[in-house]
């Protein structure tokens, strides 16, 4: 199952494979970044529909998200390894 890990101190968030997953400062959140500059929805992560399998980061921000250390387009299809950025949090994809 894929996953996100918080780098600062290596928390796991499984990544859901039939809903969207939220990082931001909204209560609704998945992540809840509550930091300036962070949106209340900044970016969502979803499973792409068909055989692929990947996953899809879409940035929702004014800010930007970026993935290893780069601002991300409008959409991403993220890879083993990436490293997320909001605001200040890093986080790292794992597709296993």
């Amino acid at each position: 199952m894929a996953k996100l890990v918080r780098l600062l101190n290596e928390q796991e968030y499984p990544l859901p494979e039939e809903r969207e997953f939220k990082i931001g400062r909204g209560s609704d959140s998945n992540i809840c970044v509550l930091e300036e500059g962070v949106s209340r929805t900044h970016c969502v992560i979803t499973k792409s529909s068909g055989d692929s399998g990947e996953y899809v980061l879409t940035d929702r921000s004014k800010n930007g998200t970026f993935v290893n250390e780069k601002r991300t387009g409008q959409v991403y299809v993220l890879r083993g390894e990436d490293i997320i950025g909001v605001g200040t949090h890093r986080f790292k994809f794992s597709s296993k």
